[in-house]
């Protein structure tokens, strides 16, 4: 599935979980700290630009879809978003990188199973 409706899926799908990773994380005292509303915010940040970024990839002719490419692509689109962010949302505050990294390494770990299911079943 590629094309508008597929970046659309892509975005609701991976928003609402990368809301509860961040904020879960948050709450284990790693160095991340964020407060409900700037983890929707974040959340949805990083499903809007990995899957534009996606998106412009696959009309470029590169996949990223599915698999550990798609992966470790969306670990490093959410560890950016997430240093962007610290400078810009006053409840998102980094005092250690070990939260921002564990959290990175789940969406990332969710996106890439995330991936290959959807792949599986839409193929």
């Amino acid at each position: 599935m590629s094309g508008l409706l597929g970046l659309l899926i892509a975005i609701a799908i991976v928003a609402m979980p990368s809301v509860i990773i961040l904020w879960v994380v948050g709450k284990l005292n790693l160095g991340l700290e964020v407060d409900f509303g700037s983890a929707i915010i974040t959340g949805f940040m990083i499903a809007i630009v990995g899957g534009i970024l996606t998106f412009l990839f696959s009309t470029a002719g590169v996949q990223l879809g599915e698999g550990l490419i798609g992966g470790v692509f969306h670990l490093i689109v959410s560890l950016v978003i997430l240093m962007i962010n610290t400078r810009y949302l006053n409840g998102l505050k980094v005092t250690g990188y070990v939260g921002v990294l564990v959290a990175s390494i789940a969406i990332g770990g969710f996106y890439w199973l995330g991936g290959l299911l959807l792949g599986r079943i839409f193929n």
